[in-house]
């Protein structure tokens, strides 16, 4: 369930009574909690008064979806500033059928409905596309609960018997191992006052007899999970040595405009990033495409004065 945040705020409340509680909102609706709040705080418009609409949901199978399930202050707290609630969203859901949707397509319907997407294998496949899902664990029409784990199977089309790629050495390379991929480090490598530029050092092991490159990357980048930027393209291009490991760097422009107050609250904070894409895997004459989904934990902006400041005033729109 996606939820816009709402904040309508008429200035500060002013000095208020120090023994006006806060009643309880469970189970209204934001017309009848705007209501209450008005005739509480003595507004004369519903809509002015200072109440914010968190956007992540409440998951609960007890109250109606749409209606208040969790408030702050708590029931008889004093009231001081601004009043946050979050909407009830449905505990138990139904599991979508995700079979034959392209990857990425299939992860973003999966996690914004509060599910954990989670990919396991790769498969060859007859009845669905390669790079599109097979299989689901558990199955479609299951009934989840939000934060359960979604295994999900990857199609790798047919190839029936399968055919090795011949180099141009003579040697026979079965693309159907899986490079290793590692964020090993990152790092803000620009700045100014519409955004900055991000630049992830990735670690990629070459299973193969031979050597590979990666590149044609195409992918997302993820904060806690939530997308921050997708449709990501970059030139890289890392040549791996047989059996051996190799670094390059995948650069990323953020915009400050293209930051929502949540995020920038994650950003403030030691955050997990998050790549998800495409690339393709080229071992001389061979081709082929490839799903990764890599994610490291870091701190960027601790030391960054500018940026830090910029990020304080985006999340501020939160309060």
């Amino acid at each position: 369930m996606s939820l816009v945040i709402l904040l309508v705020m008429s200035g500060s409340l002013g000095a208020l009574p120090s023994d006006l509680l806060m009643p309880d909102l469970t189970g209204l609706s934001l017309d009848s909690t705007r209501a209450q709040l008005a005739s509480l705080l003595d507004y004369t418009e519903p809509d002015s008064c200072p109440l914010i609409v968190l956007p992540d949901s409440f998951y609960t199978d007890s109250i109606p979806e749409g209606l208040v399930a969790w408030q702050e202050p708590l029931l008889d707290s004093v009231i001081s500033d601004t009043v946050k609630v979050r909407l009830a969203a449905p505990l138990t859901i139904e599991l979508p059928d995700v079979r034959g949707m392209q990857f990425m397509e299939a992860m973003a319907l999966i996690e914004s409905l509060g599910l954990e997407f989670y990919p396991v294998m790769q498969i060859e496949n007859e009845e669905y596309p390669v790079g599109t899902i097979a299989k689901t664990v558990p199955e479609p029409g299951s009934l989840v609960k939000r934060k359960d784990v979604i295994a999900t199977v990857t199609s790798l089309g047919v190839s029936s018997p399968p055919t090795p790629t011949k180099t141009s050495t003579g040697v026979e390379v079965h693309l159907y191992e899986h490079p290793e991929f590692k964020i090993s480090s990152a790092s803000v490598v620009s700045e100014d006052s519409t955004g900055f530029e991000l630049a992830f050092k990735l670690q990629i092991r070459n299973p193969y007899k031979h050597p590979m490159t990666a590149e044609k990357f195409k992918f997302e980048l993820q904060v806690n999970r939530a997308r921050l930027l997708k449709d990501i393209f970059s030139d890289a291009s890392i040549e791996i040595p047989v059996k051996g490991v190799a670094y390059g760097k995948v650069m990323v422009p953020v915009s400050y405009a293209d930051i929502p107050p949540s995020i920038a609250e994650f950003l403030l904070s030691e955050a997990e990033y998050r790549l998800v894409g495409t690339f393709a895997i080229t071992v001389e004459s061979g081709f082929s495409p490839r799903a990764f989904d890599v994610k490291r934990k870091f701190d960027f902006f601790a030391s960054n004065p500018a940026i830090r400041k910029n990020l304080e005033g985006i999340a501020s729109n939160l309060q």
